[in-house]
């Protein structure tokens, strides 16, 4: 990389701090449907910028569509990426929302709909261009889809994603019964990464969002992520490839976490 890189990073983290966020109003949307390869026909809901020159793929929590970006349901919502000055879409993975298809808890069908969405959107958006945001249990179908897809995104944004099925298993627990080796291992995050050059950001506050203060899974993905040199991997605000003793993390609620996410995403932006 570089030597110059990583001063670009910190100059354009720091004017996107110094700008005040904005709330802009949002285009009309583009409602359409992407096929993934089984044939599922999924719902999907485009914005687009009018001077953006990047691209942000959003992937939904647990059993949630991504129709829960548009309603408020997380720390960061549509109007905050568009006025972070991207382009996006969100949709709604098999089975869920409208698409056809079985649910499938984060698995190979939703992890082929993630690769097939990055498909899409790479025919229009160079790699450089293009980034994923995930929310909680959307990381297991956004790593396995980046792991599927014909190139990889250049930022991966991971809010407080699972690491392994210690932590998958507790939020399907009223869904999922018994479930044998397999079903778990190709959900489970720490078991989908690849070496693929790409930056991996994870988000994680101190009371994290379905497991308190019990920050285990992060510690677990940053000591997985160590086995991928090609990844560049970060903590919150921390310096890349760092794993810190005594994490800085972030408060939990909502406005301090859309501010700072605003940020983040702003600093993205080509």
């Amino acid at each position: 990389m570089p030597e110059t890189e990583p001063l670009i990073r910190l100059s354009k983290y720091i004017l996107a701090k110094l700008r005040k966020p904005k709330r802009a109003s949002l285009p009309k949307p583009i409602q359409s449907q992407i096929a993934s390869t089984s044939g599922y026909k999924l719902r999907t809901t485009l914005y687009l910028h009018p001077t953006s020159r990047s691209f942000l793929l959003l992937c939904p929590d647990r059993l949630e569509s991504g129709q829960t970006f548009q309603d408020g349901g997380y720390p960061i919502d549509c109007t905050d990426v568009f006025g972070s000055g991207h382009s996006f879409i969100f949709f709604a993975p098999a089975g869920r929302g409208g698409s056809w298809g079985l649910e499938d808890y984060g698995g190979l069908e939703h992890q082929d709909n993630v690769a097939c969405m990055l498909n899409y959107i790479h025919a229009e958006y160079a790699p450089s261009q293009v980034l994923i945001l995930s929310m909680g249990l959307g990381l297991s179908m956004a790593l396995g889809g980046i792991a599927q897809a014909q190139k990889p995104p250049a930022v991966l944004i991971d809010i407080e994603g699972p690491s392994d099925r210690e932590f998958i298993k507790p939020q399907l627990q009223k869904t999922v019964l018994k479930k044998d080796h397999i079903f778990w291992r190709v959900r489970e995050p720490i078991e989908l990464l690849c070496d693929l050059p790409y930056r991996y950001i994870r988000i994680q506050c101190r009371k994290d969002h379905c497991f308190q203060f019990d920050h285990r899974h992060t510690h677990r993905m940053l000591r997985a992520l160590q086995k991928y040199p090609k990844i560049q991997f970060q903590l919150n605000n921390h310096p890349i490839g760092t794993i810190p003793p005594q994490p800085d993390l972030w408060l939990g609620d909502k406005d301090y976490m859309r501010k700072e996410l605003t940020i983040l995403l702003s600093s993205l932006a080509p």
